[in-house]
């Protein structure tokens, strides 16, 4: 009979949990686009943060690709194509 008794009680402090957490869930929905939105201003912040600290490196590379598909012309031949 005890051992029923604190079934019954954890059933009953189960439900009261569970309708605790369908009513804040409820509520608590309108609030996730705004989470979304905030992880979405945190991520483009870390990423522009991210573009600053290694803007040197970036340029760097971006300067040797396109020195990869383009090169330079040699100092006589721009000389040339100038006059």
């Amino acid at each position: 009979m005890l051992h029923c008794t604190i079934v019954e009680k954890n059933n009953i402090n189960r439900a009261k949990i569970m309708s605790f957490v369908a009513t804040f869930t409820q509520f608590s929905f309108p609030a996730l686009p705004l989470a979304d939105i905030l992880r979405l201003v945190l991520m483009l912040a870390l990423a522009a943060s991210f573009v600053m600290f290694f803007r040197p490196l970036l340029s760097g590379i971006v300067r040797a690709l396109v020195l990869t598909v383009r090169p330079r012309l040699a100092k006589p031949v721009r000389t040339a194509a100038r006059a």
